[in-house]
């Protein structure tokens, strides 16, 4: 195993949903990014930690954009023994849809980088306003290599899902 590889502790077998809420402010991104990265130290090999940071960042990026003033946003973090999930719960209408950022663009690739990093991401709705965005990442190696088929710039961005999610957990931390 490399040195800069962790193995997942016995405590990703069974820690417990971890969320957040966030004021929409500048400094919400990064303290969102640093909630995320202090939530999965210790629980997620390093190879994919940087991958969960960079897309937690995107998709609070995101909310930020689209969460009306004066609301917040959520973010949730589910690490199983094989697998993580990230969602961030936002108060903001619409769906969000990947597309092609020309090159002239500002914005617009941050969806690309999560569907692209995440091994599965969609959005569900939510009881309330809003929506929520989620990523999910295969934690075990073999179980990720067998899953993409070459590097992200050779399979692609993967499609979103919508509809019916995987579980995920609500407010109260209960698993629907």
């Amino acid at each position: 195993m490399a040195s800069n590889q962790r193995t997942i502790t016995k405590h990703a077998l069974h820690l417990r949903p971890a969320q957040q809420e966030f004021t929409r402010n500048r400094e919400a991104v990064g303290r969102a990014r640093r909630f995320v990265r202090e939530t999965i130290t210790g629980h997620v090999p390093t190879d994919r930690a940087d991958d969960i940071i960079v897309c937690a960042s995107e998709l609070a990026t995101n909310a930020l954009r689209h969460t009306p003033p004066g609301r917040q946003f959520r973010v949730c973090v589910t690490v199983t023994a094989d697998s993580l999930r990230l969602e961030v719960h936002d108060a903001g209408e619409g769906k969000p849809e990947l597309r092609e950022a020309a090159a002239h663009d500002d914005s617009g690739r941050g969806l690309f980088l999560v569907a692209t990093l995440a091994d599965g991401w969609g959005t569900s709705p939510r009881d309330g306003l809003g929506k929520l965005v989620w990523a999910e990442f295969t934690l075990a190696e073999a179980k990720r290599t067998a899953s993409t088929e070459g590097p992200p710039s050779v399979a692609g961005p993967r499609t979103p899902s919508t509809g019916s999610s995987p579980p995920v957990a609500t407010s109260t931390g209960v698993i629907v």
